[in-house]
């Protein structure tokens, strides 16, 4: 990538565009912010709750996956990245007329190994939400996959997010590090299962039992399940009977650039259930590999 000499602050890397939506420059790169849909189950119908702030990237303006910019990116810059991606999906929330649903946000603890400056940034993050007219309820901290360097630093953090009121899920549950150890240490409000993980029970015959027993297991601590990967209405239907009321993937809906119309009225179950799919597992896997 070659050494790129970025500002000292986030701020001074992002900008607006010609409508107003606010985008991040990082050397040659442009990082947009797009939101995906979360839906809830009400009676027969799915309702909007949410939306995941994810980042699309472009270099020299073509569309690149977003892991690709992150394989390449300096250690020392990854947590400047992060912190990007994660302003440019609050700035950018209430302009694009989100901010009276749930933004659930990424947070990957190995960006995060140095206590002092990142309890800053959570801070100054805190300071900002009146400015943005978001309530800090309607925030969804996700905890990703990958190890912390020190779990004490991790919970500290976790600590300081639930202090300004931000909530905290645990995502790609059933991979990596997101298992039941930090399920204990975080005590989530929310659970996020892994997309591949789900797809492959549903794909095995008896095997969604396991996603029952589990979703059970998290009922009993009234906290509720969010399935990601939902790609299908065979997907759908397995989530449903395993007593999954948070759904989101692309049988809903792709993300959609900040400013994209977005849909905030309820889809009848038996519509979806009876929907052909949009996308072919293969065409969905290709287009999660786009954002983070």
């Amino acid at each position: 990538m070659g050494e790129i000499q970025r500002p000292v602050y986030v701020s001074e890397a992002i900008f607006a565009d010609e409508v107003g939506m606010q985008y991040g420059r990082y050397g040659d790169h442009v990082i947009k912010s797009a939101y995906q849909p979360i839906f809830s189950k009400s009676e027969q119908w799915l309702r909007p709750i949410a939306v995941e702030g994810l980042a699309a990237v472009y270099l020299r303006g073509e569309r690149i996956p977003c892991k690709e910019l992150f394989r390449k990116t300096p250690p020392e810059d990854k947590l400047f990245i992060e912190s990007m991606c994660r302003a440019l999906h609050l700035r950018n929330l209430h302009p694009a007329g989100l901010n009276k649903i749930d933004l659930y946000f990424n947070f990957d603890p190995s960006s995060h190994d140095r206590l002092e400056p990142s309890v800053r940034e959570i801070r100054y993050m805190a300071k900002r939400l009146t400015d943005m007219h978001i309530n800090p309820r309607n925030l969804v901290c996700e905890v990703t996959e990958s190890a912390a360097l020190d779990d004490d630093v991790l919970l500290e953090l976790v600590r300081e997010m639930r202090r300004h009121g931000i909530r905290l899920a645990i995502d790609d549950f059933g991979t990596g590090q997101s298992g039941w150890e930090r399920f204990e240490l975080i005590e989530p409000d929310v659970v996020k299962i892994d997309s591949r993980w789900f797809q492959r029970l549903v794909a095995e015959p008896g095997a969604i039992d396991l996603l029952t027993r589990l979703v059970g297991k998290f009922h009993e601590f009234d906290i509720p399940v969010l399935v990601e990967g939902v790609e299908t209405p065979l997907h759908l239907q397995s989530a449903l009977d395993a007593g999954v009321e948070r759904f989101q993937g692309y049988l809903f809906g792709r993300p959609a650039l900040a400013g994209s119309q977005f849909n905030e009225h309820p889809v009848s179950l038996a519509s979806l259930l009876g929907a052909a799919p949009l996308y072919s597992l293969l065409q969905a896997e290709q287009q999660r590999r786009m954002y983070f």
